[in-house]
């Protein structure tokens, strides 16, 4: 929306005089009759708009007009897909979220999507350009954001840097390429900047002066005035009005909190709301003031009182401004406010600390008065503050510091950028000339239902000298103010604590080195930031000698679609005109009996069609890919939280999903099994199919007694969410008898199958097809089918074309996810570090039902080995039967979690041994042909790798200079590993490993192919483009690959286990070979000059078939566990990574300084697609083991409700930002062993690099190894989240906490 485009600098501040009452210019006001129309521009189209719902977001506007570029990707303003630029005058344009912009806002006003800036047939921009040329789009659901991030930047600042870009895109979020290539483009842009066209908006746009507006819908009545009087008065008469600017609570609340507000103010254009003053005493800021304004006027106003020599008077200033500069990112900035940010009343707010602290005065106003109440005496309760109903926030007063006065603001967050507090602080502090405290005030959001100060801390200091001696009694009485219990809401009870306790320490030592006192150098790193640098990354590959397409950089065949957003997804097709939208009724419990469901309320819903439940599907009524033991809807008993019940079918998708919740359930509850734990105590496990996956291998017993040391333990590795962009989706048309499913799958056949047995029909009547999906990481493999399943049954009954769309909260809730593992071991081995034996056992909470779970264990148990010979093993896999939602395939499909119990107790031994851990990994290193243990030869050179690694690298150099950061730093600590990676390729299901294609050459020299894999990002058609160019003789342009559709390829496999260019590419090729043998009388005859062109016109001219189906299967036996022989990959794809870390011991934050990843992927077909595999793999390991942590209700968080996430979106589960990218990330691809057994000596490539990410963990270990003085914690649970590394860090704060549990401190977790 519009806000205030001048920060006005003013003299003294002017108090204002109370006003009276005046009921007759209430009335003269409120009888002026508002314009009720909607005026602005798309794209420098005009839109007037006279009936509509004001509450409706931008981003549902610009899609149903068919511009489908910004995305809904998470609906809360927490990934930046939908990004676009609006405009109110010529001079000032805002990135915002669309997501979030209320309709009723935009009179007026510009908006510019990705389209409006470049097509790919007309010609792009030049940041849409280097996007495509840095390969910085792949699934592309995300890269229009990225555009219009960047191009609002410089049509803000034609001159914008490097730096100004990158901040301008820091809170928009990719899950595909891990932003190395993203940044890469950014750097490009920025060196190009004068050859951008800046965007012509429309001439008029100056003279769309505000107006005063009130529009009307269905749903709630829109006020938007523009005078002070007009909205005390509109407030008077609506009490219970909404106080929209920003948005950023209410459009969250109305979109998953089912809330819905008959009456919203909008004062986006009210003068004294928008205004920023100061004087030489303090600042006052307009409570509608965006938080980028105030951002900029905070800078101005510091580099005035620097010039003028008054820096003492900037403490508030410089508190405020870091607490924004980490307040999400630039488009949510440029809707918050600082009165949003008030009468929020968060206990968990960013500036209400600082306000507390400073006890800043707020300014409120009726149509009564004027009352001005202190920050300290405003906050009352849990979201509750002492407003009347009829008052309006106006603004905010901070005073500036004096001499000897100081403050200061902390936070910590999941994630570093772009994230809500778990806990952060305003402390204020004033010193007499002797440094005692005359006054202090310490306070803390996250620590309580409200902001909480620490009264006996304060009590106990006031009138003490300031030194180490008084704080470090305070500690103890901030246990006595802030102490939590480890099962405290919002868990992480010790933590919390520990942190407010560290946030103390913080301020001391910045408060003496503020005031001139001696403060250790190596001390001083309590208050020095992590080391921060515009990042830098190199992707090396060997260039290829000749001009073949194979081995060609080529672009991403969709890129320049996909960056002008004309790139169709299944929920950017249009809708027909006869079409319904489905909402899913789901189980709330997780483990009970359904004893009755009454429709009644939501049939009465108008708009709402049908319901279906499990009485109404024609055919079976169970599915699954492995084990047919899934309910389509639940029957008799629900076993999970989110399980589909039924489906309401309605005119759109509000009405339905709103009509979904009106289903009345009622339930018996049953004890629900909600972990690992859980199951292993109740021996709940999902009965196997076929052989339990175990292997054994040499003689373990032997080995152990023949071992000089024996080491025992267990570790426990989290869950993951998928975070593809583009949330499940499918469409059912009835069509002719026949039913067309068109769905984001990874999987047509397994979709196709499935819903023909669902409705009762024969395959051949189902057509399952897909153009592109917007990521899928294993996601869509299997669950899409629910999904699809639900649709087809709706469009079954009503004989329309039926739409189910999940929001991001319903995909989070409705969805598997990685598995979660719990490894326990023995490992023998001897004094030199060389292992002998290992006993390993794998639990996976397989969630509900059996899904992939067997396959995925049995992965994990081919893997335990990663990279080491073990001569003596013995491996078993359990599948633990959990009442939560099943879990799936993800990205390694559990070859990732085998590694990982592998390399925690490779750890363990060097600690044990004391011994560095690169050593005792390079002395266990597979050599070349020797046998892992399930018999299969490694032919791959480890080794060299290895010594590749550390070379280029310069592992040794980052040693050295981790030491000496080390001993000069006491609370900033570094770490530094390597770590190998060996994955198996094929599908260990051998039937799986088969693939076909279909190509067609055209009279005009054209090629068309149909094949049986699903492009998601990964670059497969690219590569199946290049395959077929180079085997044809045709310029890849000349190429083209349709989308996905069973009725084209049948029976094809999953696009998974990192196949897809071995299976297609191969079987691409032989329908290549097949053409150009029966073409090649004609290339003879026609001569060497000749073009596709003439050839294929010539054969068509002698009736030559120019069609040919290809078709490949992979020569591998497959595994049997009974008989522990055979063959269950291809071959392996192998990498090494070294990285190099940053720590705060103090909070557990770090920062990845370097990682170098070094990457055997054989000849590669497309070396910049196979590098953004290995990167993207890479960033989206560091999330699992470090960042993304899912947690239930269940024992260890009693909290939450039983069976419930509680981690929904991207508000509550962080991904890795651009912020937690490698300083410095490099990628090289080598070639140090053959692989004639895929495509062109290629290595399949999409899954193997995640593992590498295990570097980051193992740096992270070294790091709070040195913090502990070298007591080593090899077992540490994942992901190695900020809570885990600081309590790790055993240090005298949590000691004094914790007492003797501080050594042994386990965090909680959900596994």
């Amino acid at each position: 929306g519009k806000h205030s485009n001048k920060t006005q600098m003013l003299g003294l501040l002017r108090r204002q005089k109370p006003l009276r009452s005046r009921r007759s210019k209430q009335v003269r006001y409120l009888q002026e009759a508002p314009r009720t129309s909607l005026n602005f521009y798309l794209n420098s189209k005009p839109v007037n708009l006279t009936s509509f719902e004001p509450d409706t977001t931008l981003l549902d506007y610009i899609r149903s007009t068919g511009n489908t570029g910004a995305k809904l990707v998470c609906g809360e303003g927490g990934c930046g897909a939908c990004t676009v630029m609006v405009s109110h005058g010529s001079k000032k344009h805002l990135a915002l979220n669309s997501c979030l912009v209320p309709l009723g806002q935009l009179d007026g006003a510009h908006i510019l999507t990705t389209e409006g800036i470049g097509s790919a047939q007309k010609g792009m921009d030049l940041i849409q350009s280097k996007l495509t040329e840095h390969f910085g789009s792949q699934c592309g659901y995300c890269t229009p954001g990225f555009v219009m991030a960047i191009y609002t930047c410089i049509q803000n600042n034609p001159k914008a840097t490097s730096s100004d870009i990158l901040k301008s895109i820091e809170a928009n979020l990719c899950r595909c390429t891990g932003y190395r290539s993203i940044i890469a483009a950014a750097k490009d842009i920025a060196n190009n900047i004068d050859k951008i066209r800046l965007y012509a908006l429309p001439s008029d746009i100056d003279s769309l002066k505000p107006k005063y507006v009130r529009h009307r819908g269905e749903r709630c009545i829109w006020y938007q005035p523009l005078e002070l009087q007009q909205l005390l008065e509109l407030k008077e008469k609506h009490n219970n009005a909404k106080i929209v600017v920003g948005n950023t609570e209410i459009g969250i609340e109305q979109r998953f909190g089912n809330q819905n507000y008959p009456v919203l103010l909008s004062p986006i254009h009210v003068k004294e709301l928008c205004t920023i003053e100061y004087d030489s005493d303090c600042i006052k800021i307009g409570s509608a003031a965006i938080l980028t304004d105030v951002q900029a006027s905070l800078e101005q106003v510091k580099a005035k009182f620097i010039e003028s020599g008054k820096q003492h008077k900037l403490s508030p200033v410089d508190s405020i401004l870091h607490q924004i500069k980490y307040f999400s990112g630039p488009s949510v900035r440029n809707m918050a406010t600082v009165g949003g940010n008030v009468m929020t009343a968060s206990p968990i707010s960013d500036l209400n600390p600082v306000f507390f602290a400073t006890n800043a005065k707020f300014k409120l106003q009726s149509v009564d008065g004027v009352r001005i109440v202190s920050a300290r005496d405003f906050f009352l309760g849990y979201r509750k503050t002492d407003a009347k109903p009829n008052e309006i926030l106006i603004s905010v007063t901070v005073p500036f510091t004096n001499k000897m006065q100081f403050v200061q603001a902390y936070q910590q967050c999941r994630r570093r950028e772009d994230d809500i507090a778990i806990v952060n602080a305003g402390m204020k502090v004033e010193l007499d000339q002797d440094n005692t405290i005359t006054d202090l005030v310490i306070c803390y959001g996250g620590m309580a239902t409200q902001i909480k100060s620490a009264r006996e801390t304060e009590e106990f200091l006031i009138g003490q000298e300031w030194n180490r001696k008084n704080i470090e009694k305070a500690q103890q009485l901030i246990i006595n103010d802030m102490g939590l219990e480890e099962q405290v809401p919002g868990g992480m009870g010790s933590y919390r604590t520990t942190l407010a306790m560290s946030f103390l320490y913080k301020f001391f030592v910045h408060v003496n080195n503020e005031i001139g006192e001696v403060v250790p150098a190596e001390e001083l790193s309590a208050i020095k930031p992590l080391t921060s640098a515009l990042p830098i990354g190199t992707p090396y590959y060997s260039t290829v000698e000749d001009a073949s397409p194979v081995g060609e950089a080529a672009i991403h065949a969709g890129s320049k679609r996909q960056v002008t957003g004309e790139a169709v997804y299944v929920d950017d097709i249009p809708k027909r005109q006869d079409e319904l939208s489905g909402g899913l009724i789901t189980s709330s419990r997780p483990h009970a009996k359904i004893l009755s469901i009454d429709k009644s309320r939501a049939l009465a819903v108008p708009g709402v069609e049908a319901i279906y439940t499990h009485e109404d599907i024609p055919g079976s009524k169970m599915m699954g890919d492995v084990v047919k033991d899934e309910e389509v809807f639940a029957t008799e008993k629900v076993t999970c939280v989110g399980q589909p019940i039924g489906i309401v079918v309605a005119k759109d998708e509000y009405t339905a999903k709103y009509a979904a919740r009106l289903v009345d359930i009622e339930y018996e509850d049953l004890p629900p099994i909600l972990s690992i734990q859980d199951a292993i105590k109740h021996d709940s496990y999902h009965e196997e199919p076929f052989e339990k996956p175990i292997i054994t291998t040499g003689d373990t017993e032997k080995g152990f007694a023949e071992s000089d040391h024996i080491i025992e333990g267990s570790t426990n590795i989290g869950w993951q969410e998928h975070f593809y962009f583009e949330p499940q989706v499918s469409i059912a048309i009835p069509e002719d008898n026949e039913m067309i499913i068109i769905s984001s799958s990874q999987n047509m056949h397994h979709t196709q199958a499935s819903v023909s047995s669902v409705l009762g029909y024969d395959e051949n009547r189902v057509t399952s097809k897909v153009r592109r999906i917007g990521g899928g990481f294993g996601g869509k493999e299997t669950f899409n089918v629910p999904f699809a399943c639900a649709a087809s049954i709706a469009a079954y009954h009503t004989g329309k074309p039926v739409r189910l769309l999940l929001g991001r909260d319903e995909d989070f809730k409705y969805t598997g996810k990685r598995h979660p593992f719990h490894g326990k071991y023995k490992i023998g081995f001897n004094n030199d570090g060389k292992i002998n034996a290992a006993d390993i056992t794998l639990y996976a909470n397989a969630g509900n039902t059996y899904d992939l779970s067997g396959p995925v264990v049995a992965r994990g148990v081919f893997h335990s080995d990663n990279a080491y010979k073990i001569p003596n093993m013995r491996v078993e896999g359990k599948l633990c039967k959990t009442n939560l939602i099943s879990n799936t395939a993800f990205r390694g499909f559990g070859g990732p979690q085998g590694m990982i119990v592998a390399e925690t107790w490779m750890s363990e031994i060097a600690d044990f041994l004391k011994m560095n851990p690169e050593d005792i990994r390079e002395k266990n290193l597979y050599k070349y042909k020797e046998k892992t243990h399930y018999g299969m030869d490694v032919k791959v050179r480890l080794d060299e790798l290895w010594d590749q690694a550390k070379k280029g690298s310069k592992f040794e150099q980052l040693k050295q200079e981790r030491d000496e950061f080390n001993a000069q730093n006491r609370w900033k600590k570094r770490g530094l590993a390597i770590t190998p990676s060996k994955f198996g390729l094929a599908f260990t299901a051998t039937f799986l490993n088969q693939g076909s294609s279909l190509v067609n050459i055209y009279k005009d020299g054209t090629v068309l192919i149909t094949h049986g894999g699903v492009e998601m990002g990964q670059g497969l058609h690219t590569k199946v483009c290049q395959v077929a160019a180079q085997a044809l003789g045709v310029p890849v342009e000349s190429v083209y690959v349709s989308e996905t559709s069973s009725d084209k390829i049948p029976n094809s496999s999953a696009t998974a286990a990192s196949m897809g260019s071995d299976l297609y590419g191969m079987a691409t090729l032989n329908a290549c070979n097949i053409l150009s043998e029966r073409l090649k009388p004609i290339r003879e005859k026609l001569g060497e000059n000749c073009t596709m062109k003439d050839i294929a016109t010539s054969a068509y001219m002698e009736r030559i078939n120019l069609q040919a189906q290809g078709f490949h299967k992979v020569p591998v036996t497959g595994f049997n566990f009974e008989e522990q022989t055979g063959q269950p990959f291809h071959y392996f794809t192998c990498g090494t990574a070294v990285s190099y870390v940053e720590i705060d011991t103090l909070t557990g934050d770090y920062r990845i300084l370097k990682s170098d990843i070094f990457m055997d992927v054989g000849k590669s077909i497309n070396p910049m697609i196979d590098i953004g595999q290995i990167e993207g793999a890479f960033i989206q390991g560091v999330g699992w083991l470090t960042l993304e942590e899912l947690v239930w209700g269940d024992e260890e968080h009693k909290w939450i409700k039983s069976g419930h996430l509680q981690t929904v979106g991207p508000g509550a589960y962080k991904i890795p930002g651009l912020d937690d990218t490698p300083l410095d990330f490099n990628v090289r691809l080598v070639r140090v062993s053959d692989n004639s057994n895929a495509v062109h000596s290629s290595r399949g490539i999409g899954e193997p690099p995640i593992l590498l990410s295990q570097s980051v963990v193992s740096a992270l270990k070294d790091a709070i190894k040195v913090a502990r003085n070298g007591d080593g914690v090899a077992a540490l649970d994942l992901p190695l989240t900020a809570e885990r590394i600081r309590m790790a860090c055993k240090d005298n704060i949590t000691e004094l906490l914790l007492g003797n549990e501080a050594d042994s401190f386990k965090a909680k977790g959900s596994w």
